[in-house]
């Protein structure tokens, strides 16, 4: 806008905004009337005003978030039939979680659909990823593996340390365009820690890594997304403002793919439907926080396996925020913002 519309209403600073909120408080306590403290300890005030705010420069991906969908392959024929029918359904990317050996040629009709095709290794050799690369050809195949995950997750390494380790270096070097080092903080999230506490053990868990491997151009961090909306959109925000800082003090120039999905701490069993208001708030939190991609649950699917319907319903709650509430370059549209950014 050339000509600012409200420039003859005189500016008002925040203690003034202060001033009149004590005088309507009539005697109540500013402090414990209207500050409240969040699980992460950060006291949370009444309003935000740019007296008090530092504006951050906080990384926003270039591109439109991508719509993925999680396929667990058993039956490779059954995962690729799958596969062609959530592309059916407007998924713009597909991720397989592979947990043993499996018959890459198979997957032939679905690398002519050239869409992205991820695959997620819990134990990767490199004969199985090369033989999934040159199956692929030029169709954009992605493979992920999270050594420190699987070992938060089970409490075990796949074989041992310096193995499990060796194998991801090994595939970073054989495969520089198609492999990239995964930072599972779901686990994280869903164990019990805050918002806080996920992007620190990200960072510590991805610096790991970083002292670990070579030759490092990329990485991905996936993050679950929780009910506390606002922060979690600040959540992702702050990780990518950390994750540049680290960068920058390193001098290094890894880059970040970010991706997200709800959490499972706060699904219930007992009212079903109401997983989906909240999916619904956490997808959209991820959306704004400024993910590449993010992918939803089926809202039963924590204690059943995935139906259609409610797969089908996880799926379209991504369609329309992106066709139809226009979040498309929504990454921007929380830049800005004193509450999340302060």
């Amino acid at each position: 806008m050339s000509e600012f519309l409200f420039k003859e209403f005189p500016e008002i600073s925040e203690k003034e905004w202060k001033q009149l909120i004590q005088y309507d408080l009539k005697g109540a306590d500013y402090q414990k009337t209207l500050v409240w403290e969040s699980l992460e300890g950060i006291k949370v005030q009444p309003f935000y005003h740019r007296d008090s705010y530092e504006y951050l420069d906080v990384p926003v991906p270039e591109e439109d978030f991508q719509i993925g969908q999680h396929v667990y392959l058993a039956k490779t024929d059954i995962a690729v039939h799958i596969g062609h029918k959530h592309l059916d359904k407007g998924v713009d990317v597909l991720e397989y979680t592979v947990n043993k050996a499996f018959n890459s040629r198979l997957f032939a009709s679905l690398f002519e659909e050239k869409k992205p095709v991820h695959f997620y290794f819990s134990n990767p050799f490199r004969n199985i990823v090369g033989e999934l690369v040159q199956a692929a050809g030029t169709a954009p195949v992605q493979v992920y593996s999270d050594a420190l995950g699987q070992l938060v997750k089970t409490g075990k390494w796949a074989d041992d340390e310096s193995g499990d380790l060796n194998k991801m270096q090994d595939l970073n070097d054989a495969h520089p365009e198609h492999y990239i080092p995964l930072v599972d903080a779901s686990h994280y999230h869903n164990a019990g820690a805050g918002v806080s506490m996920q992007v620190g053990y990200a960072l510590a868990h991805a610096w790991e890594y970083v002292n670990r491997l070579e030759g490092l151009r990329k990485m991905r961090f996936h993050f679950a997304q929780g009910g506390n909306y606002f922060f979690e959109i600040a959540k992702l925000r702050a990780f990518r403002y950390l994750w540049k800082l680290l960068n920058d003090e390193h001098s290094l120039d890894i880059v970040p793919e970010v991706t997200a999905m709800p959490g499972w701490r706060n699904k219930t069993l007992y009212d079903r439907h109401v997983n989906m208001l909240r999916t619904a708030s956490e997808v959209m939190s991820a959306v704004l926080g400024g993910a590449d991609r993010v992918f939803n649950h089926a809202f039963d699917g924590f204690f059943m396996r995935s139906r259609e319907f409610s797969t089908r319903i996880g799926i379209n709650q991504l369609l329309l925020l992106r066709e139809e509430n226009g979040f498309q370059g929504a990454q921007h549209y929380a830049k800005g913002s004193y509450y999340i950014e302060k």
